[in-house]
């Protein structure tokens, strides 16, 4: 598994209150009755699994959609089984074109000045969280994939926006 997932789900998993371990390269997160587990399989693929009060649940996603999956179950109650969206996962430049320049400069800032712990950035449609060097996007209508980039530097910040300018 690569370095960024790694990083940015141990983010995710302190924000969110969740336990995190590593097996060899597997990924294991636990909040309770909860539990998620990670296989990377082959570069492009993730296998996930999960156990709720409703059973064990499989999953063969794409590494591009781990981020969606992972924070709904992050918000998830302990009953129900999980259904995934069939929409594009959220880029910068969606939310970007959504919002508007303004939210590039709060960003921009945020980077610059390196702040440690979460900020909201706001949004209408598409929401943008910063949370200690990663930007969460998710849509408030819940019909595209949530994601998590890294924006650590500016440098990280100039990659993902070259699609927006």
């Amino acid at each position: 598994m690569n370095s960024d997932l790694k990083r940015n789900l141990r983010i995710l998993s302190d924000h969110f209150d969740w336990r995190l371990s590593f097996q060899g390269n597997d990924l294991h997160l636990e909040r309770g009755d909860l539990v998620i587990q990670l296989k990377e399989k082959r570069p492009s693929h993730i296998d996930l699994s999960y156990m709720n009060s409703a059973g064990e649940h499989f999953l063969n996603i794409p590494g591009a959609e781990v981020y969606d999956i992972i924070l709904q179950l992050f918000h998830a109650t302990t009953e129900g089984v999980l259904e995934r969206r069939t929409a594009k996962v959220l880029e910068v430049a969606d939310w970007l074109n959504e919002e508007g320049d303004f939210f590039l400069d709060k960003l921009k800032q945020l980077v610059l000045d390196s702040p440690q712990g979460y900020h909201h950035l706001g949004g209408n449609r598409i929401l943008a969280e910063y949370l200690n060097g990663i930007l969460i996007l998710t849509d408030d209508l819940n019909y595209f994939k949530s994601n998590v980039l890294s924006v650590q530097n500016m440098k990280e910040l100039e990659h993902l926006i070259t699609t927006y300018e």
